[in-house]
């Protein structure tokens, strides 16, 4: 579709969906974008609620496909720029296969900036993607014909996290030496010291804590947890600031999978009947840097 003239990307792919559900980020003609009709096999695979499709066949289950940007036949509705419409593979007399692999490492990748940096070494990247397909008689007397296929996609990206993170002196309550990039020190106020400023002009005030340390006993209980779940910095960051003080690195991963299945039923040159299921899901998860139970642990699943 996108080769296709008179076709924009009016939007890019969106995080909480999956693959498929992208696809048709895309406006025809000068129509909306996520508003053309999609067919596979002659029936809509557009959600009416998001207007994303829902599971697209997979490039080798794909026979045919037709794009119409202009004017269309009466047959086709719900869409204001255009019609795509896709037609799945059948099965055969003779068995027909194929299989393919592609794999990609770090082995040939450099090391990023912020891991020379931090003096993080280069980490591990893989990509593969793989998959196949078979088509074929399933009773040939009978006219009774099979066609399945299923590709996967699994990729882990390294990221490294460079951020700011408390110092132990922080962790102590003791904020003598946060300064600011002007090395003035970062003042630390008492929230309990609150008070309304009697010269009429209706601000407030707060009274700093003596030397900028906050006492232990005024350590809240959620907070102490709270603070356990952060790591030691990895480096004295900013020489004025502390900030950046902590780099680690992590992984991206993304496992994408898709099965289509169709069978056809040929019972003369002009009966036939077949039946397909295609379904694709996604697992995300995100990068852990702290590895204390800190970071958060969710992930995308479709």
């Amino acid at each position: 579709v996108h080769a296709t003239a008179g076709v924009t990307a009016v939007r890019q792919g969106q995080a909480p969906y999956m693959t498929d559900q992208n696809t048709n980020r895309f406006a025809l003609n000068g129509g909306r974008d996520e508003s053309a009709a999609i067919l596979v096999d002659g029936v809509s695979i557009v959600s009416p609620g998001w207007g994303g499709a829902i599971a697209v066949p997979s490039q080798d289950a794909v026979s045919e496909t037709q794009i119409t940007r202009q004017t269309y036949d009466a047959e086709y509705g719900k869409t204001d720029g255009g019609v795509v419409s896709v037609v799945t593979k059948s099965g055969s007399t003779v068995f027909h296969g194929s299989a393919f692999e592609f794999l990609r490492n770090n082995a040939l990748d450099a090391n990023s900036w912020t891991n020379n940096f931090s003096g993080i070494p280069r980490q591990t990247f893989h990509r593969n993607q793989f998959g196949g397909n078979l088509g074929g008689p399933i009773w040939k007397s009978k006219q009774l014909f099979f066609f399945g296929g299923f590709e996967a996609f699994k990729q882990a990206t390294p990221q490294t996290a460079l951020t700011t993170i408390p110092t132990p002196m922080q962790r102590n309550g003791d904020f003598s030496q946060t300064l600011n990039p002007d090395k003035s020190l970062s003042t630390i106020y008492d929230p309990m010291t609150t008070k309304l400023l009697t010269d009429g002009s209706g601000k407030y005030a707060r009274t700093p804590f003596p030397s900028n340390i906050i006492p232990s006993s005024r350590f809240d209980p959620v907070g102490v947890k709270a603070l356990a779940l952060y790591p030691q910095p990895t480096s004295d960051g900013d020489s004025i600031t502390h900030s950046a003080n902590f780099a680690a690195p992590g992984q991206l991963v993304s496992n994408y999978y898709k099965m289509d299945i169709r069978s056809d039923w040929v019972k003369s040159e002009r009966y036939s009947l077949f039946g397909r299921v295609t379904k694709g899901w996604q697992d995300d998860g995100i990068p852990l840097f702290f590895k204390t139970g800190g970071d958060s642990t969710g992930g995308e699943k479709d």
